[in-house]
């Protein structure tokens, strides 16, 4: 038997908590055995759930470590018999009957934002209310408060920031403020909602001030974070908090003018495909006309690519978030419809960036599947007059967190990409491009709601080894037995299913009911000074990869199917398993198709990639 128990505060038990009485009842006849009693106390404290690098603190004392356990009901209310309640549900930030000061705050991790005396309200505060998603209520209202590091300000020994208090509706909201270090200056700051989003926001206890004007702005407990409160305590709050996002709405860059753009990969004495228009070179765009990838009039060997680009001298580093808005159309220069899609990317020095692709394609609008940006929309802008469809109006937000080695935008052509540069050109899909590009700008996105990572430490290496699928709240080894608690539940981990045994087992890589792949990264680095020549790979373990042939015979009649890949042919698709993505060391890089079972291990010969006859270089012959 298993039992978890809190002894309530208007049980006789609360007097005698020194004493554990066991009591059994009509029990007649048969004998009864009691071999073991274990007794715990639930000491681990569930603070943040899988709401990662958020905290709860139940009482507003800045204690933000202050939970019971695990099953804490939170602040108990005498008045009415019951408990705050305070977690993490359904990807939100859930108060249930809160009636106390019961918050939610996240230090700011990396970057904290920082004072700049006398810029404008430069910070975008956004993020959506709505009713607890386990009991559908919502009622009382929400506070918010931004603060940056205690001497930022201009007053001595303070922080600077802003709050929030008395935001009732559901809704997303979008808080617009600054941080300038004057704390009696509020000029352009505004709260819009998204029933009334031309209009400010308004409600009956609304306020929305400096935070020193609201609060005290000297206690560190309170500096470095975002935080959202119950900000009625004289009455409970039900609601939920979800998709936040704090913006810097300083420019990283804006290509306004004809100047900040270069348009290379083709001779502009001979062909147009892009040009500038809209009359002076402040106030114009960016059209394409009839563009393809390369230009035709350059070598077959050393094609050159046409592309609109502007530097970005800002540093860009991986893992950053970003928003990149424009407008478009598909167009020709008098307005005529275009054709074709257009391509946007970036890739700073280290080779990681971000792509944004098929824009202007019909029936991609607000589509969650978009594999590399599923954060892109797009708004149609119509005339005000005439009702009539002028352009689009696109938002992606994006994340430096690509790489050049797995993800190529333009091909597999032996040429450079272009480093911290804005790119924009015509999509790998599609005709020749005919359409334009405006009012493009790209803004740092502090992102609020990071995903969680966990990693594995080793003590025979002394180091970090690899990142784990699942994220769970605890873990610990009990008896050779690993188990881990996730949502307050204990999970086993490496137990077959379904009484089979672990040679039989096939619920592999499955972690809390979820299914995930594996992936392995090995890196060789013993004498690296010495240059190596690699020649095969193996490995010892289970199905490697097999591709099936597409053709039997091959174009200069042989065969294709071997006796390695057969049972692919057979079965009409490939077979999955282990495979190579990529061979790469810091001269040269190679591929691996498929490896070849011998003698229960699997061996593969590695062969150099695919590249322009004119940049090959010969003096890596081996003969």
């Amino acid at each position: 038997l298993r039992a978890i128990y809190q002894v309530h505060p208007n049980s006789e038990a609360a007097n005698h908590l020194d004493y554990f009485s066991l009591r059994f009842f009509n029990f007649k006849n048969d004998t009864l055995y009691i071999t073991k009693i274990i007794s715990k106390k639930i000491n681990y404290v569930n603070g943040t759930g899988t709401a990662v690098n958020w905290d709860i603190d139940f009482n507003g004392s800045g204690n933000y470590y202050n939970q019971l356990h695990t099953f804490s009901d939170g602040v108990y209310n005498s008045s009415t018999d019951d408990y705050s309640n305070v977690y993490f549900n359904a990807g939100r930030l859930c108060w249930e009957n809160a009636y106390g000061n019961e918050d939610w705050s996240q230090k700011f991790q990396n970057v904290i934002p920082q004072t700049i005396a006398g810029s404008p309200p430069n910070w975008t505060l956004k993020f959506t209310v709505g009713p607890n998603p386990k009991t559908t209520d919502h009622y009382g209202e929400i506070g918010v408060a931004v603060s940056n590091s205690i001497g930022d300000s201009i007053n001595s020994g303070e922080f600077d920031g802003m709050i929030v208090k008395g935001l009732k509706n559901t809704g997303v909201y979008e808080i617009t403020f600054g941080m300038n270090g004057a704390d009696d200056d509020t000029a352009g700051w505004g709260i819009v909602h998204s029933w009334s989003p031309n209009s400010q926001y308004t409600a009956p206890n609304l306020e929305f001030d400096y935070y020193s004007n609201l609060a005290t702005a000297t206690n560190s407990n309170f500096s470095e974070m975002i935080r959202f409160f119950n900000s009625d305590t004289s009455n409970p709050l039900s609601a939920n908090v979800n998709h936040i996002t704090l913006t810097n709405q300083e420019e990283l860059f804006e290509g306004g003018t004809v100047a900040s753009w270069n348009f290379d990969g083709f001779e502009p004495t001979i062909d147009d495909f892009i040009v500038w228009t809209g009359g002076d070179s402040d106030n114009g765009r960016i059209q394409f006309q009839n563009c393809p990838i390369w230009d035709p009039n350059s070598s077959p060997l050393v094609p050159e690519r046409i592309t609109a680009n502007q530097l970005v001298d800002k540093t860009i580093n991986r893992y950053e978030k970003y928003e990149i808005t424009f407008t478009y159309g598909i167009t020709n220069i008098i307005g005529d419809p275009g054709v074709g899609l257009l391509h946007m990317y970036y890739f700073n020095a280290d080779g990681y960036g971000f792509v944004v692709n098929d824009i202007g394609d019909p029936i991609f609008i607000n589509t969650p599947s978009y594999p590399q940006n599923p954060n892109y929309t797009r708004t149609a802008v119509n005339d005000d007059v005439t009702g009539n469809f002028l352009w689009w109006e696109a938002k992606a937000i994006v994340e430096v967190g690509q790489s050049l080695a797995s993800n190529q935008p333009l091909g597999n052509t032996g040429l450079d990409v272009l480093r911290n540069t804005f790119v924009i050109r015509k999509d790998a899909s599609g005709p020749n491009v005919t359409a334009w590009v405006d009012n493009l700008s790209m803004k740092r996105v502090y992102d609020i709601t990071l995903p969680p990572q966990t990693v594995t430490y080793s003590e025979d290496v002394k180091g970090w080894t690899s990142f784990k699928s699942f994220t769970p709240e605890a873990g610990l080894s009990l008896s050779k037995k690993y188990f881990t608690l996730k949502d307050a539940a204990l999970y086993q981990h490496y137990v077959p299913a379904n009484n089979a045994t672990s040679e039989t087992a096939e619920n592999y890589n499955i972690f809390y009911g979820v299914s995930y792949p594996s992936t392995i990264k090995a890196v060789l680095n013993a004498e690296p000074s010495v240059v190596k020549t690699f020649n095969t790979l193996n490995y010892e373990g289970s199905q490697a990869h097999v591709t099936k042939p597409l053709n039997a015979i091959d174009q200069f009649g042989n065969t294709t199917i071997t006796i390695n890949n057969a049972k692919a042919w057979a079965l009409g698709s490939n077979i999955n398993g282990w495979k190579v993505t990529e061979i790469k060391t810091d001269m040269d890089s190679g591929n691996l198709k498929d490896f070849i079972k011998k003698e229960g291990k699997w061996f593969g010969y590695i062969k150099g990639k695919h590249v322009v006859t004119d940049v090959l270089d010969t003096s890596r012959f081996s003969v």
